[in-house]
């Protein structure tokens, strides 16, 4: 069934519940795509019969949801993929957005491996826990999807890649939330993983941002942004934006174009062809290690040209100045909300001092001349004379203290309002 509809068209959608996309467990990436296919199934077959009990799906046609790689196994390894399925328990809607689907519970509730004697076939029956049935319903309006189109993920190599992509996906339309680190770690599957922030940077973030922004398929591309908290890490938000027109037009570009780029020496070497040929599904990886061969070798830094920029895109060897742009961004991003957070900071403490200062303004209007007199002496002690707006001035400061006082209200956060 997932293979045929592969085969047709390029959009095979899941309606996936929000529950089952903010969950924690060290899930491989074959699993999640496995899981992605019970998903799939379940609900084609709930829609068919909503009393249905036990699901089936061929094996092959969840190999269809892997990539050419991933499906150089055996049987034997699929199936002990699958009864993980059943032993892993996770935890559902770590982000809390779901309003059907919480707790902890295994991924597949019951399953069993039927095999046609004379073909081989492979058929699983399956089930999946209660509440993921109930959300799977075509008219239950309490349920919240995001639709997640599997014939993109198939190609997709990184397991965090996989979280990532049906993260962004799960809030398409509103802006994804600030996650806790703590959160972060529980949806990637690191909590016990990783315990330097560098290597969730090198084997975790970098590693599944490269990969969405990098597939021509997918029309978003992701930025992130960390909070601190003196050297420590406390919070991290995924920012998306959709590519625009040119990144698009990118992703059809032909080898001519590639090629018109370089030395006119290396531009009819095979070998330069056949590598760059090689990555045309990765225009920007291509296009950032020709720039970067291009300023060495301008700047003849280069004995070998023609290896080294083989090795320069084999390699990557412009990644790290891409990282180092990425981190940049980040920081912009994070410079730019740092001060709209300051912006915002600074609204709310002037409306309130402006609030209070009201306050104070009522309580000296209500004051006789008498007690203006007697209070303000009690200020100044007789030292100097004022004039009256300014003993007005004096006295509704001093009334705007004593009723921070009274509302326990510490005025000197009021003095960033100075700077």
């Amino acid at each position: 069934m997932i293979k045929e509809k592969i085969s047709k068209r390029k959009a095979v959608i899941l309606f996936k519940p929000s529950g089952t996309i903010a969950i924690g467990g060290e899930l491989t990436a074959i699993q999640r795509k496995f899981y992605d296919g019970f998903l799939y199934i379940g609900k084609q077959q709930l829609e068919e019969n909503i009393n249905r009990k036990w699901f089936e799906v061929k094996l092959r046609d969840l190999k269809s949801l892997l990539n050419t790689k991933e499906q150089n196994k055996n049987n034997k390894y699929f199936k002990e993929q699958i009864r993980k399925l059943n032993k892993i328990e996770v935890e559902y809607n770590i982000l809390e957005k779901d309003k059907m689907i919480e707790g902890f519970f295994n991924l597949i509730t019951e399953g069993k491996f039927i095999t046609d004697k004379e073909t081989g076939e492979v058929v699983i029956k399956y089930n999946l826990p209660n509440m993921v049935k109930d959300s799977l319903l075509k008219n239950n309006k309490q349920a919240l999807f995001a639709q997640i189109n599997l014939a993109i993920k198939k190609n997709l190599k990184h397991k965090y890649s996989l979280i990532l992509y049906d993260l962004i996906k799960d809030y398409e339309n509103v802006e994804i939330p600030e996650i806790t680190i703590g959160q972060f770690r529980k949806l990637f599957g690191i909590e016990n993983k990783y315990k330097l922030f560098q290597d969730i940077r090198k084997y975790v973030l970098i590693p599944a941002v490269t990969e969405i922004n990098n597939n021509p398929d997918i029309e978003f591309k992701v930025d992130i942004s960390l909070k601190k908290q003196g050297s420590k890490y406390t919070h991290i938000k995924f920012i998306k934006t959709i590519k625009d027109k040119q990144i698009k037009e990118n992703s059809n570009i032909d080898l001519d174009k590639f090629l018109n780029k370089l030395p006119e020496q290396l531009r009819s070497l095979i070998s330069i062809k056949k590598t760059i040929n090689k990555y045309l599904n990765q225009p920007e990886r291509v296009k950032r290690n020709i720039d970067y061969f291009l300023k060495k070798y301008q700047n003849n830094q280069i004995e070998k040209p023609a290896t080294y920029l083989i090795l320069a895109i084999e390699k990557d060897y412009a990644l790290k100045t891409f990282e180092e742009e990425q981190q940049k961004k980040v920081k912009e991003i994070e410079q730019r909300q740092r001060q709209e957070k300051e912006k915002k900071l600074k609204e709310q403490l002037r409306k309130e001092k402006d609030e209070l200062l009201r306050e104070a303004e009522e309580r000296f209007n209500s004051l006789t001349e008498q007690e203006k007199e007697k209070f303000f002496k009690k200020f100044n002690k007789g030292m100097f004379n004022f004039s009256p707006e300014i003993k007005k001035d004096i006295i509704v400061g001093e009334l705007f203290y004593q009723i921070c006082t009274e509302k326990q209200i510490d005025p000197e956060k009021f003095t960033v309002l100075n700077t």
